[in-house]
């Protein structure tokens, strides 16, 4: 019966310059006052903010409980929003939410909490200063970010609107692999895939809250071939203030290997005592058939050279 096998195809569109956004306090409190003060908006013709009664530098007494964030200007929804900001501390996790409106009277919720974070760890910044709106949303003139962070003094400094790089995006299936120590080097640890899979992703599964560990990943095709670097990089997993934080998964091209190695290029600890497990993503093909004849029909596998039409019906 004729058949097609098909990587699910992947569109991409121009992702273009991210766009700088006005924004203003929207909601002030002053110390020993109950509930946040009003703040006069004013608005043009064109339903363009262009003042704010707040200014945008609140006086040192006040404190900030909501950015108002004008995009009554952008020709399309943000895929996401991109954040900067000022603290007194290094570290900082805020937990906030995301209300859109056209009237500035009635809001309806986009993003019922997520994450802004900073943290230094191990001499290095991490940090999640990105908040995805879902897929799907609707075009509203303006949007409402709740920040309960001000109590720790943070200030909101820029917000930019970004736009997704792909639409119908793929989403890997993973299968997890346990490996070996290599003999007379602790640092290097082996795998095998059990099948030629499309591996694109990888992902080491740090044992312990607070593990960052630098590594180096390769994969060959037999015992014989030598190795071939896939990724050089860092993977970590935090955990400060009740809020999680952890790399994301690498990415890189294609590759069909059987062996895969990973090697600790950074201090061992991070990976615990017993071998990590290496998580491996891939895409599956599609198998279509083009029917022929009336059911009920029997599905084999395991030729390799049987002949399948695939031309056929690739033509359809």
């Amino acid at each position: 019966m004729p058949h097609s096998l098909q990587r699910p195809v992947e569109v991409q569109a121009d992702e273009g310059d991210p766009l700088a956004v006005p924004f203003f306090p929207y909601a002030l409190t002053r110390p020993g006052e109950q509930g946040p003060a009003r703040v006069q908006v004013t608005i043009n013709d064109q339903g363009t903010v262009v003042s704010s009664s707040a200014g945008t530098e609140p006086d040192g007494e006040q404190q900030v409980d909501a950015y108002l964030i004008d995009v009554s200007a952008l020709e399309e929804v943000p895929s996401r929003l991109a954040f900067s900001w000022e603290s007194p501390a290094d570290s900082f996790v805020a937990h906030v939410s995301i209300q859109g409106s056209d009237d500035l009277a009635h809001w309806h919720t986009l993003v019922a909490q997520a994450s802004l974070v900073r943290l230094y760890f191990a001499d290095r910044e991490l940090g999640r200063r990105e908040i995805d709106l879902p897929h799907g949303t609707r075009k509203y003139k303006y949007l409402k970010l709740d920040w309960p962070a001000a109590n720790k003094g943070a200030r909101l400094t820029a917000v930019q609107a970004r736009f997704s790089q792909k639409t119908g995006p793929i989403e890997p299936v993973w299968t997890a692999l346990t490996g070996t120590v290599v003999a007379g080097e602790q640092d290097k640890f082996d795998y095998q895939v059990r099948g030629r899979l499309p591996v694109e992703w990888a992902e080491v599964a740090l044992p312990e809250d607070n593990s960052l560990v630098d590594v180096r990943l390769y994969s060959r095709e037999k015992e014989t071939a030598p190795w071939r670097r896939c990724h050089n990089g860092s993977f970590y997993r935090l955990r400060v203030n009740g809020e999680s934080l952890a790399s994301e998964p690498a990415r890189f091209s294609r590759v069909n290997d059987l062996l895969w190695r990973l090697e600790a290029v950074s201090d061992l600890s991070g990976l615990g005592t017993a071998v990590p497990v290496l998580r491996l993503g891939y895409t599956p093909h599609q198998l279509n058939f083009l029917a022929r004849g009336e059911g009920p029909f029997v599905l084999a596998f395991g030729a390799q050279e049987a002949p399948g039409g695939q031309g056929q019906i690739n033509a359809l």
